[in-house]
């Protein structure tokens, strides 16, 4: 996919200049990653209107090509008193265009 340096600004106030600023997500600094990622997925998707509530989970797995997972350490599972590492994988079941 390609897309170009162009994104969606508004024009703001700042510190009495008249500056733009994105739309949509806020980098952090200078990082530009942040608003071609997002421009990408909104090609992908049609419309940045499209990413309107978008889910993390369907984001990981369109990068990824892997379920979102999350691994956290139960120490209240007696595993001969040591704990345990437990994963979750976070699967959208309830996204028709999430299709594995």
């Amino acid at each position: 996919m390609t897309v170009d340096d162009h994104v969606p600004c508004d024009r703001k106030l700042w510190e009495g200049k008249n500056v733009a600023q994105p739309k949509f997500t806020r980098p952090n600094g200078n990082e530009l990653w942040v608003l071609l990622l997002e421009k990408a997925f909104a090609k992908l998707c049609g419309n940045y209107a499209s990413l309107e509530g978008g889910d993390g989970i369907w984001a990981l797995r369109a990068m990824t090509g892997e379920d979102g997972r999350h691994f956290f350490f139960d120490e209240k599972d007696d595993n001969n008193g040591q704990g345990r590492w437990t994963e979750w994988a976070f699967i959208n079941d309830f996204d028709k265009k999430d299709k594995r």
